[in-house]
């Protein structure tokens, strides 16, 4: 949701720019989509830009922001096909803007639709157009995102650090380059970030929340809890803010209450909400509800991570679905990090031992008895894998 607002944002202070005060028909229908846009209504705000490139072909700043209103409109396709039609072959300054915005925009649709490689390609093009240099920090920030969703980790540091550098208050990147550090297990480093950050946004849920969960992960549970003792106090204002609460609520295990929340913020189109009704339902046993959560959490176009795909491949592991369960566990591992490898290395022995391959579990059980140590269940498993993998022995000889 909050990446939607980031478009949108971008895509105002675009129009405030290149907005004219001209009163012939194009202009009017151009002005009428502009109020439409700011104010949400995406479908009508399409309509009128439509009818101004109608009556001007040429006018770039038509045709760019047409294209963000088919990004809030998913329609991904074409979108980039409004942004490509400003692309023009001349080296000349006026032309090369419009190159640079068009190819932030493929970029952004790229970015949206969650094809990060793709996303990199285009705002690594923008980049590389001198023009309107005062674009570069904010391409170099969907730049660090992509690295950081793509487990280019390294690359997404570095990033982040010299954007840091230019801008040494931005709560934002320091939670953004946090968030990465988490993902190494490199918590001091991730900790500093969080509490950087909350010097400049103290009332940034998410920087709380990655806090939280680094504590967590840290063992330190005591400073987790009063992490989120902290978040809920924040000062509520928008609807956001509501369902943040409720995750502040999830988190501290009160899941009647952030059920009430998550429904409420679901009925007013934030669709994040249905994550943790999911999550609910897995708590509660109910796995046919919980996939039916988290396939509408995915469908709304809302961020994938390796949990998210982990939580699937349970889903389909309770459910007797080896096959999908198989496929959402490969796309967990290409996301994954350091605080999720337990948990889907134990879910690929579930799933290989279900799926007959026993010498594939046994080898795998073997490997995460080493790295995780083995608890009563850990043991029962590893004994019947070798009593199979013992018997198919025997049976060969």
């Amino acid at each position: 949701m909050k990446k939607t607002v980031k478009m949108a944002a971008v895509a105002c202070a675009v129009a405030m720019v290149t907005a004219g005060c001209s009163f012939n028909k194009a202009n009017t229908y151009y002005e009428k989509a502009q109020e439409l846009y700011q104010s949400g209504d995406y479908e009508e705000a399409a309509q009128y830009f439509t009818r101004a490139i109608e009556q001007k072909e040429d006018r770039a700043e038509y045709r760019l922001e047409y294209g963000f209103t088919l990004i809030q409109l998913k329609e991904y396709d074409a979108a980039i096909a409004q942004f490509e039609s400003m692309v023009m072959d001349k080296n000349i300054p006026m032309v090369l803007q419009n190159n640079k915005q068009a190819y932030r925009g493929i970029g952004i649709a790229y970015f949206t639709m969650q094809d990060y490689k793709s996303a990199t390609d285009y705002f690594e093009q923008a980049l590389q157009i001198s023009e309107l240099s005062e674009l570069n920090t904010d391409i170099r920030s969907y730049i660090a995102s992509c690295y950081d969703n793509l487990a280019r980790y390294d690359d997404a540091i570095e990033a982040y650090t010299e954007l840091i550098s230019s801008d040494s208050k931005n709560a934002a990147l320091y939670n953004a380059r946090g968030n990465i550090y988490r993902k190494l297990g490199e918590y001091e480093s991730s900790i500093k970030d969080y509490e950087q950050a909350l010097t400049y946004a103290s009332d940034n849920f998410d920087v709380y929340f990655g806090a939280y969960t680094a504590f967590r992960e840290m063992g330190q549970d005591a400073k987790a809890a009063e992490v989120l003792e902290k978040a809920s106090l924040i000062k509520m204002n928008t609807d956001q803010d509501k369902l943040d609460l409720g995750k502040v609520h999830f988190y501290q295990n009160n899941y009647e209450q952030c059920e009430v929340e998550f429904n409420d913020a679901l009925s007013k189109g934030l669709t994040e909400a249905n994550y943790y009704l999911g999550e609910i339902a897995l708590i509660n046993e109910e796995y046919e509800t919980a996939l039916s959560y988290f396939l509408a959490y995915k469908q709304a176009g809302n961020t994938l991570s390796a949990t998210f795909f982990n939580q699937l491949t349970v889903c389909y592991i309770q459910l007797n679905d080896f096959e999908n369960a198989a496929e959402m566990l490969a796309n967990a591992k290409s996301y994954a990090h350091i605080a999720i490898d337990q948990q889907l290395l134990r879910n690929e022995i579930i799933i290989l031992e279900n799926t007959g391959d026993f010498d594939g579990a046994l080898k795998l059980m073997e490997k995460y008895i080493k790295r995780y140590g083995q608890d009563e269940d850990v043991e029962k498993d590893y004994l019947f894998l070798q009593t199979r993998v013992n018997s198919n022995i025997k049976d060969t000889e």
